[in-house]
């Protein structure tokens, strides 16, 4: 076992044996907040600014709405979980369908705080970050199967030898087929083939029409919502995937779409010319989610009459939810400061895993939450695999830690 001790080096802490190093951690790097590394620091030291800031949302097309709740109404069997009171991505989906939406001060001040060395937000009172326990809540499995997108060569595509389902080269040939001549196919030309019906007739009135209906949408829901990446288009990289949940096939969304979401951050707040300058659509969502949770009154509240119909879910509604439809209060620049240097504005863990049953907060035994806080405490790198791309982004729970009930290092002074 070895035990952190502070060091004068570059390296700032050596290791040594010591009986203690089972007890305790190692010392965090003790770095001035005034000298973090984080976006406003940047944008004071350099004299940048958010000129002309839009928030990057993706765009989904006329008819999504529509489409997701067919699917959830009618062909959401894999979709569900395999055992009573569990929820795969039927939780998830519902939220891709809400709209989101924060004061842009309040959302600028909360990215000045970003640290993309360590990937987490810098308050006064301790560093923050959405958590993989985060993404579960929305509603994204961090259990299953690794998450990669990639298109076979053709030959394994063959029937015969079973390797894919049967709906993947009937996707890959439409997609080819709507993508002639441009090489891409924007989620409007993907919706106005499977549902609004503009590629002519699409009933799925039998098992076989009803998976790739279902694919369908979910390759959208991959490239709008779960991990964002090349704008408005459907990858079909990702088609693969899609194939495979419609059957029911469990894979691990939440450390892909994490990542996604940390690679846009580091793009915004390393750009050279400035965060105003990466027009790239982004998680804008669930950073606003994320608030949504963890900062207390900012959004007024919720509509009487939501845009999207309520499901009976089958298992908890996701935190987004609760978010969905519902007015953000307006904040100054000044305003938005003062409400994130204030400690009572915030809370550390909004999710109660300790509370009896209910249909909303299970225990943390049920449903399998106990492993899947122990697998969102683990550090290490989240992987995103792509057929050209492969990006790794940097997790640290453990300086986070008071988001899990847990012990906390502050590594500056207060």
């Amino acid at each position: 076992m070895t035990k952190g001790e502070m060091d004068t080096s570059e390296r700032v802490w050596r290791s040594a044996s010591s009986f203690f190093s089972s007890l305790f951690p190692p010392v965090c790097t003790h770095t001035s907040i005034d000298k973090a590394l984080t976006l406003g620091n940047r944008i004071v030291s350099e004299g940048l600014g958010w000129e002309d800031y839009d928030i990057e949302y993706i765009s989904l097309p006329t008819g999504y709405i529509e489409w997701g709740t067919a699917v959830l109404e009618k062909h959401s069997f894999n979709l569900r979980g395999d055992g009573k009171g569990t929820d795969y991505i039927y939780g998830a989906i519902y939220c891709s369908l809400g709209k989101y939406s924060v004061s842009p001060s309040l959302l600028k001040s909360l990215l000045e705080r970003w640290n993309p060395q360590t990937n987490t937000f810098l308050f006064r009172y301790g560093e923050r970050t959405i958590t993989l326990l985060d993404m579960h809540w929305v509603g994204l499995s961090l259990d299953g199967e690794f998450y990669e997108e990639f298109i076979p060569p053709q030959d394994e595509l063959e029937s015969s030898l079973l390797l894919y389902t049967k709906c993947l080269s009937h996707l890959l040939t439409i997609w080819a087929d709507l993508a002639a001549g441009s090489n891409k196919v924007s989620f409007q030309q993907w919706c106005d083939y499977f549902h609004n019906g503009l590629g002519g007739p699409f009933h799925p009135n039998n098992s076989e029409s009803s998976r790739l209906y279902t694919a369908a949408f979910l390759a959208l829901w991959l490239c709008g919502f779960v991990v964002i990446g090349g704008g408005s288009c459907i990858r079909p990289d990702t088609l693969v995937m899609a194939s495979w949940m419609a059957l029911g096939r469990w894979f691990a969304l939440a450390q892909s779409a994490l990542c996604s979401l940390y690679y846009s951050l580091r793009l915004m707040s390393t750009h050279p010319a400035g965060p105003s300058y990466m027009k790239r659509a982004w998680h804008v969502q669930y950073v606003i989610g994320w608030m949504g949770a963890y900062l207390k009154g900012i959004f007024g509240q919720k509509m009487k009459k939501p845009h999207i119909p309520v499901f009976k879910h089958c298992a908890r509604k996701p935190t987004m939810v609760n978010t969905m439809f519902r007015p953000a209060n307006h904040y100054s620049p000044k305003e938005s400061f003062e409400f994130l240097w204030r400690d009572v504005n915030a809370t550390w863990y909004p999710y109660n895993l300790t509370k009896p049953h209910n249909a909303n907060r299970p225990i943390l035994s049920s449903f399998g939450v106990g492993r899947i806080f122990y697998l969102s405490i683990r550090h290490g790198m989240l992987p995103w695999r792509r057929c050209e791309l492969y990006i790794a982004e940097p997790y640290h729970p453990d300086r986070v830690a008071r988001q899990f009930r847990l012990d906390q290092i502050i590594p500056y002074p207060r």
